[in-house]
């Protein structure tokens, strides 16, 4: 990879952070990566790359309510 490349990829991720899309930034290489490798058409790359964000919101989303919820964690029924 070419470091104009490169430095396009890092300009992307730096966007994605300001816009508030850290999990998508943090796997920006590896989606990248296996875009290329399968030829992966745009539109489903950047629908993998929502996806990866709804998923890490959604985790840390849960995560938060069960921390708030005062619940005893690691207990069953």
């Amino acid at each position: 990879m070419s470091s104009r490349a490169r430095l396009d990829i890092d300009a992307t991720r730096e966007k994605l952070q300001t816009l508030g899309c850290g999990y998508a930034a943090e796997r920006l290489d590896a989606l990248l990566s296996q875009a290329v490798g399968q030829e992966t058409p745009p539109h489903r790359f950047l629908e993998e790359l929502l996806d990866v964000e709804l998923s890490g919101r959604e985790t840390r989303r849960i995560a938060t309510s069960l921390k708030m919820s005062g619940l005893p964690l690691g207990q069953t029924l």
